[in-house]
């Protein structure tokens, strides 16, 4: 049921996304030329990612990293990785907590490919109104295989 209300909660408040908002919150080496509004990505649109994505939730595998629940998904070559935090992570509606989430989670992941030579080549934010539901990853060499090991069961 949160599922379905997380959904809907998305299409009740993304209409726009609120581009100076979400730049001010993004994480510092994403920049802010391009954002992609969730309520209109697709698992094809504007980025293709076939592995693990879900048209509904997007990202679907769930791994853990120091204690944390992170949703990740690719491209079919494992060079461009879409993550998310866990649905269960924050309240509906509390976007502080979601672009807090995915800051974090986008720091450990960096660290991460950087202890293993990948290196994030570009940023795109994934938001919803004016807070972070996650980013793209675009890496100079596959890197979604490092992460599969980490999978918990989904819920």
């Amino acid at each position: 049921m949160k599922k379905i209300l997380y959904i809907f909660l998305v299409f009740m408040v993304a209409g726009c996304v609120n581009k100076n908002l979400v730049c001010r919150s993004v994480v510092s080496d994403a920049g802010c030329e391009e954002i992609v509004n969730a309520a209109w990505a697709s698992c094809d649109e504007p980025i293709e990612i076939s592995q693990d994505c879900n048209v509904w939730i997007g990202a679907k595998r769930r791994i853990k990293l120091l204690g944390y629940i992170i949703r990740v998904s690719a491209s079919s070559d494992g060079k461009v990785i879409l993550i998310s935090d866990d649905i269960d992570g924050c309240d509906l509606g509390d976007g502080d907590c979601w672009t807090n989430a995915n800051n974090r989670n986008y720091r450990m992941l960096k660290n991460l490919f950087l202890r293993n030579e990948i290196k994030i080549e570009k940023i795109i934010p994934f938001a919803t109104s004016d807070w972070i539901s996650g980013y793209y990853l675009f890496l100079d060499k596959e890197g979604y295989s490092l992460l599969k090991p980490f999978t918990i069961s989904s819920q």
